[in-house]
């Protein structure tokens, strides 16, 4: 019977010293949007495929493999996230018209599909995809894509995000310059 107690104090004792503390990250202006009263409303919304849409975090550890943390994890949905971050860079940026989040299609409505959101085994994060205005009714009025690849400044996880913000940054510039009529 000791044998079994010492046996389950030395696993406990063990598996106590093997925890990994998860850590959650979330892009610096990815607070809620503040809504203000602007007859110019901007819809936009993000799109991504599913595997990014995750908690766990993307590392692509060579020219084909992706791999998903288990304890670097989003504090939030990642398309979530980047929409609320453009959202209030973008909102920053301007005066002349408001981007919002809209379930109803307004007179310009801007989507941003992401297809790479991610760090890179040679230290850079990349950041790809495109963006379409519309109107109401649907038409295209113009689309244009991306692709940003920046430098972390560092190692680790938080240099990741960071170097992702910064990404965000650009693409604000790019929705700012390229989507207005």
């Amino acid at each position: 019977m000791k044998k079994y107690l010492f046996i389950t104090l030395i696993l406990t004792f063990l598996g106590g010293c093997a925890s990994v503390t998860t850590q959650y990250y979330r892009l610096p202006d990815s607070g809620l949007p503040k809504q203000e009263k602007n007859t110019h409303l901007v819809a936009l919304k993000v799109a991504m495929p599913n595997f990014l849409n995750t908690t766990s975090m993307a590392y692509q550890t060579d020219d084909v493999t992706l791999n998903f943390s288990q304890q670097n994890l989003w504090a939030d949905s990642l398309q979530n996230s980047i929409t609320q971050s453009l959202i209030n860079k973008l909102n920053k940026k301007t005066n002349v018209q408001e981007y919002v989040i809209s379930q109803a299609p307004l007179n310009k409505n801007i989507t941003v599909a992401v297809n790479r959101f991610y760090g890179r085994y040679d230290g850079h994060v990349t950041v790809s995809g495109f963006i379409q205005m519309t109107s109401a009714e649907g038409k295209i009025l113009k689309s244009q894509n991306f692709d940003f690849s920046i430098a972390q400044k560092g190692d680790g996880y938080a240099a990741m995000v960071r170097a992702l913000d910064t990404s965000l940054d650009q693409l604000t510039q790019t929705i700012l310059t390229e989507m207005n009529e």
